[in-house]
């Protein structure tokens, strides 16, 4: 079997294994806190409510914003942005690699979510529509995050529905557990103004 072959086949168990899941009810909230609390998920989260007009604040660091006629997120989404951190940081979810789409809307969610210069771009989350962007996605997906930690993902809507179907909105969260092995879980789904539900 060629490595296309390969892949085609992993990514048709995981959307079957994610399928399933959405017939499973959700997990309590104070286990779901708990499991993120153990790390070894990964977080996907598409981008903050973006506009032509809006501009980055002073208090970006310069590589965020260096971002020349694209998009920033809307002012009025940062202080939802900012709570979802809030949260992360309350509830002792911990929090290893951020990884970010290229495109500003990206890196500012996760600038202003996660307050970290250390965001990690990776080119291949860029958003615009492309026969590989499916499988270049499904590896962030299925790679186990450092021990104890989870790892986020800030890209676009474009890349999780060309890999599993999903359609999800700005700011909303997918949540998955890699396997390390080739496949993934899609545990659940946290909309923007859902964090606050989780503060227990």
């Amino acid at each position: 079997m060629g490595s296309t072959a390969r892949l085609v086949k992993l990514i048709a168990t995981s959307l079957t294994i994610a399928a399933s899941a959405f017939g499973l009810p959700s997990p309590a909230q104070e286990e779901r806190v708990a499991n993120l609390r153990q790390g070894g998920y990964v977080i996907y989260f598409r981008h903050g409510q973006a506009s032509q007009d809006a501009r980055p604040a002073p208090e970006l660091p310069q590589s965020v914003k260096d971002c020349t006629g694209e998009r920033h997120i809307t002012e009025a989404s940062i202080p939802a942005l900012k709570t979802v951190g809030e949260r992360f940081r309350t509830l002792k979810i911990p929090v290893g690699k951020v990884i970010s789409s290229p495109a500003c809307t990206a890196k500012e969610t996760a600038w202003y979510t996660f307050a970290t210069s250390m965001i990690e771009e990776a080119p291949t989350l860029e958003g615009n529509p492309r026969p590989t962007i499916w499988t270049e996605l499904h590896p962030f997906l299925t790679t186990k995050p450092t021990e104890g930690t989870n790892t986020v993902l800030v890209a676009h809507g474009t890349n999780l529905k060309a890999l599993t179907g999903l359609t999800i909105a700005e700011g909303e969260a997918v949540i998955f557990q890699p396997d390390g092995q080739g496949g993934f879980t899609l545990v659940t789904r946290v909309k923007l103004d859902a964090w606050n539900s989780l503060a227990q």
